[in-house]
Order: structure tokens, then sequence, then C-alpha cells
């Protein structure tokens, strides 16, 4: 029987809270610099990048453009930023620290700092070493729930074959499979829209922020029974990759398969796609040693078969 306190996600709020206790972040500003979180992480951001939009310090702090002009609005107030034009475009207002600003922002540096090295002292080296890369693992894997959240899958439109097209290629060509017997000269990379518009076809896109991710899609296994479906296209570009896309984008396609009627659903890939062999076989794909149908793709040399 594991103990109470195995938990992994009620550890973690746990200590996500005490460091939120011991940070002071609860009282909305740091005692020791009078100055606001918020405004601190602005300040910090600015110092590092240099004069930004308020889009762009909205995006880097997480937070809605009218939130942020308001830091901007106070940093301002107090002195410590300024609204400068942009030498390369006349139309863009760019925050910029003022010499105060740089100076609190030295003094932000330094009380943090502080506080840092004295936690810090009460572990040892090979602890200190755990907590940096636990804290940098964790953060990491926040973006990459923050960011998953924001993907939207949905069905090809005409809009995506260009871009899709484009996307299939090169990653095609990122693993070393472009030529004949690949994927990139099928002829339905023309028009992938219209490819799988056709009766007992699918194509699905991921996309975030109108930014288009990667895709999957069914369609009938050439050169077998009528119950069997193929998983075509099913690729992602390197930014999407760790981020769930993938098994969502399987996931849909195989109830689509089901709910069209395919009782089996064919896979091909290659050796060097260690990712996608990965995924498959954590969805249950079995491993075929030999290869189904008629693809055309004598270039994939790896073969699975999933059971609907």
């Amino acid at each position: 029987m594991k103990p109470e306190n195995f938990d992994p996600i009620q550890r973690i709020r746990k200590s996500s809270r005490t460091l939120v206790r011991e940070l002071g972040l609860l009282a909305g500003e740091h005692a020791a610099t009078g100055v606001s979180y918020a405004a601190g992480h602005a300040m910090l951001e600015l110092a590092a990048r240099g004069p930004l939009t308020v889009g762009e310090l909205a995006a880097l702090l997480r937070l809605d453009k009218s939130t942020t002009s308001r830091i901007c609005a106070d940093l301002r107030s107090k002195g410590w930023s300024e609204v400068v034009d942009d030498d390369a475009d006349a139309r863009r207002r760019l925050s910029r620290l003022t010499p105060p600003g740089k100076a609190k922002v030295k003094e932000i540096d330094r009380v943090a700092s502080t506080q840092v090295s004295q936690a810090l002292g009460f572990l040892e080296e090979p602890e200190t070493q755990a907590v940096i890369r636990g804290l940098e693992l964790y953060a990491e894997a926040l973006a990459r729930s923050r960011m998953a959240q924001e993907i939207l899958i949905r069905t090809i439109r005409a809009a995506d074959n260009r871009p899709l097209a484009k996307l299939i290629r090169t990653v095609v060509k990122e693993f070393g499979h472009g030529g004949r017997g690949g994927p990139a000269e099928d002829a339905e990379l023309g028009n992938l829209r219209a490819a799988y518009g056709r009766p007992r076809h699918a194509y699905f896109v991921a996309e975030r922020d109108r930014m288009l991710l990667g895709g999957a899609g069914i369609a009938p296994l050439a050169g077998a029974p009528p119950d069997t479906c193929e998983l075509r296209k099913m690729y992602l570009s390197p930014n999407a990759r760790g981020l769930g896309i993938g098994r969502t984008l399987l996931e849909r396609c195989f109830e689509t398969a089901k709910a069209y009627g395919y009782s089996r659903c064919y896979i091909e890939t290659t050796r060097e796609m260690t990712g996608a062999r990965r995924l498959y076989e954590a969805a249950g794909c079995t491993r075929l040693s030999r290869r189904l149908g008629s693809t055309g793709h004598f270039q994939s040399d790896v073969h699975y078969l999933k059971e609907l």
C-alpha cells in the first residue's frame, strides 16, 4: 500500500504553495525593494531584452495586454521606464528602462540572488544540483502543458494545402527520406484537402495561434480488405513535438476510422523516426514482420497494425 504522501500531484502543489509563501508572493510586493512582483518581472525582461512593445512584454509575462499596459504605466509613473519610438518602425512604441529603472533592476537582482544563495547554503552540492534540475524540468513541463492546451485540432481546409505540404516535405527531409518511394513524392500533396475529402477519408491538422503545427489522416489501405485503413501523413514540426499533439491526432484518427467502419488501422514508418515508433507502441499498435497492402512507400521499413 502506498503511503499517504506518495501522490506526486499533491506533493508538488504543497511545495509550490510553500515556495509562494516563503518568497512573499502573496503580499504582491517585494518588501525589500518596494516593487510589485509583476513590475519586477517586467523590468527584468526589459533589462535582459532591451526595449519591447506592450504586446511583446505581455507575451513574455503570460499576461493580457491591458494588464501589461497598466504595469508599464506604473513603471513610467515611478520614473523607471519611458516610451520611445522604434528606430526601425515609427509606428511601434517601445517601453525602455530609464537609468533609475536600471538601478532598481540591479537592486532587485542583488536582493533576489542573496535570498537564493542563503537558501542554497543549507543544501549539499548534489542537493543543489537536484533542486536546479528539478525546477528547470517542472518549469518546462508547465510551459508545455500551457501550450498543449492552446492547440486546436480540426479538419483540414483548402487553405492548409500549401503550408501542410511544405511541412510534410520538410520533416521527411529532416529524417532523410526524400525521393522516390517516400511520402514527399505522393501526388496527393498537390491538394490534400481534396484527397481527404472523399468517402471514408479524413485528415486533421493541429494549429496554435493560427500556425500550422502538423497533421494526420486516414484512408482505405490500397490492396487490403475494406475493413483496413491506413494512417497517413502523420507529421509534426519540431516545435510541436513533446506536447502530446501526436497522441491527440492519433486518437482522433483511430476514433474516426472506427466510426467509418474500419476494424484495423495499418501504419508505416521508419527506424529513424523513433518518436513516432514510441507513440504507436504506447497506443497499443502491434509491430508486424512484413508490410500490408500496397502504399508504394518502399522506404518505410517499420510496420504496425492497430485493432480498433
